[in-house]
């Protein structure tokens, strides 16, 4: 579905502290004359966490308007809890993302079923592709990898869910494949 490099995109702000849509377009030409394979905006380097919610929505769909179906755009939507991914969510689809880049919610140190809840949540919420990403960092806590049963169980039953991704002290690693496990949760009606 996605392959290719795939970076992601700063969030400028200009002097005033606003998001800046003439920087961002700057940002994404330049993506696109280095020939990027698609784009990911409001991703964790995208400093997602320091916008409201409006502002988020209003760069999102900047960043999906200047793109213009050039390259796929997928929208980063992590937030704290399971109502406002779902909400950026909703948003992202419906202003054009070709898919979401989902990391677990920050702050809070959840279970596995918490976890599957989330991530269930958010894929049954849209039908566009959805790519989690497991962060953890110093504030952050650790979570399951791609290859625990929460993880297996949402590949297992959600086909949107494209892939799952693990980030920690700056390195990444992609998990590629469902592998055929038997799964630890109840099956997820999509």
């Amino acid at each position: 579905m996605f392959s290719g490099l795939m970076p992601a995109m700063v969030t400028p702000f200009d002097e005033g502290g606003e998001v800046d849509l003439e920087a961002a377009e700057a940002v994404v030409e330049r993506f696109i004359e280095a020939g990027v394979s698609g784009i990911s905006p409001l991703g964790s380097t995208g400093e997602f966490s320091h916008l409201t919610a409006e502002e988020r929505k209003r760069f999102a769909e900047g960043v999906v308007s200047i793109v213009a179906d050039r390259v796929p755009v997928l929208v980063g939507v992590g937030a704290p809890g399971t109502r406002e991914t779902v909400e950026l969510a909703r948003h992202a689809e419906g202003v054009g993302a070709d898919g979401l880049l989902v990391v677990t919610p920050f702050y809070w140190n959840v279970g596995e079923e918490a976890l599957f809840a989330h991530f269930s949540a958010v894929a049954r919420a849209v039908g566009i592709p959805v790519l989690f990403l497991d962060v953890e960092g110093p504030l952050l806590p650790a979570r399951p990898a791609p290859s625990t049963p929460v993880s297996i169980g949402i590949g297992l039953y959600l086909d949107r869910v494209d892939a799952f991704g693990k980030a920690s002290g700056g390195a990444s690693q992609g998990a590629g494949g469902r592998p055929v496990v038997e799964p630890h949760h109840p099956p997820v009606e999509v």
